[in-house]
């Protein structure tokens, strides 16, 4: 899946809309969004933060 945004971020598109990233707070999704931020994709973030941290949250990302 990152293969394909990698190529399709290449190619020269209008601006993609932004992706939403579950559990952005948890060690999987936070990791998840960081990578998404660095291939420069716009990301949302929605967690409750029940078992995940704030601290993870990326501030460059838009949380919910």
């Amino acid at each position: 899946m990152f293969a394909e945004m990698i190529l399709f971020r290449s190619r020269l598109v209008p601006e993609l809309p932004p992706v939403l990233v579950n559990g952005g707070a948890g060690y999987v999704g936070s990791h998840a969004a960081l990578a998404l931020l660095g291939l420069g994709v716009r990301i949302v973030i929605i967690d409750d933060c029940s078992t995940g941290s704030r601290k993870l949250l990326s501030p460059r990302a838009r949380s919910v």
